[in-house]
């Protein structure tokens, strides 16, 4: 099952997923679930998906013919119901079940939104969001971890969306491949993928010292082996806060 979140954060907005793609036979190849359309100086839109990717494109196309023939400057409401459009273009209530969309939409000067399909439905959404996985039980104990942490900074929203996918790809069956994050903000969108593997290694290394102070809390007795995997573990936290909050 894929993976796709979307994280606001006060300037924009922050798109991650997973590249698997799992068909028939449980044969997996591996491609980007992240689109984007725009791109110009004025406006832009990046869509995660989860689903189908031949609906995807189809949908993608009849958006794009939409949004082409608008005699108006393009702006975020006319991406949103052109959304709407589009699904109702192409597909039947039956068939828009297997396919689910956020879409980051950002034009110059204006406030950034994020929308979330319901069928044919697009509406506004706030917070952290997420599509795919289903009602994983993992993912919304992940999501409720931060949902109530304002998430200010670009860096921020960039290393939730990783640690959220990466939780999907360790631990959710039909998650997995690389991980795809992309900002939006101000009508530019800019990859911001190259920086996922070190926030992986990271995550992985925190982890793996967590893990040695819950084994010891369990499985020995020696208090100062105890103490100095618990303070090898504190040291690594706060090195890694402090990289961010200098």
């Amino acid at each position: 099952m894929s993976i796709g979140i979307g994280i606001p954060y006060v300037d924009g907005i922050v798109l991650a997923a997973d590249q698997q793609l799992t068909a028939s036979g449980s044969h997996k190849r591996y491609e980007s679930k992240l689109r984007q359309m725009g791109g110009g100086s004025d406006w832009s839109a990046v869509f995660a998906y989860a689903g189908n990717p031949d609906f995807m494109a189809g949908f993608y196309e009849a958006l794009t013919d939409h949004l082409n023939l608008l005699n108006v400057p393009i702006n975020c409401e006319a991406i949103r119901s052109g959304i709407e459009i589009g699904l109702a273009a192409r597909y039947s209530p039956e068939d828009i079940q297997h396919l689910q969309l956020l879409c980051g939409a950002s034009v110059r000067g204006k406030v950034t939104r994020l929308f979330k399909n319901s069928g044919h439905r697009v509406r506004d959404t706030t917070g952290i969001n997420h599509i795919g996985c289903g009602d994983s039980s993992l993912l919304g104990y992940l999501t409720a971890q931060v949902a109530n942490r304002p998430l200010k900074t670009l860096d921020q929203a960039i290393w939730i969306a990783v640690r959220l996918v990466y939780g999907a790809k360790k631990w959710i069956d039909g998650s997995g491949g690389q991980t795809d994050v992309w900002s939006l903000r101000g009508g530019t969108v800019i990859t911001e993928t190259p920086r996922v593997a070190n926030i992986e290694r990271v995550m992985d290394s925190l982890e793996f010292l967590m893990g040695n102070v819950i084994s010891d809390l369990f499985a020995i007795t020696d208090r100062k082996q105890f103490q100095a995997d618990l303070d090898l573990f504190i040291q690594n936290l706060l090195e890694e806060y402090s990289k961010r909050n200098p």
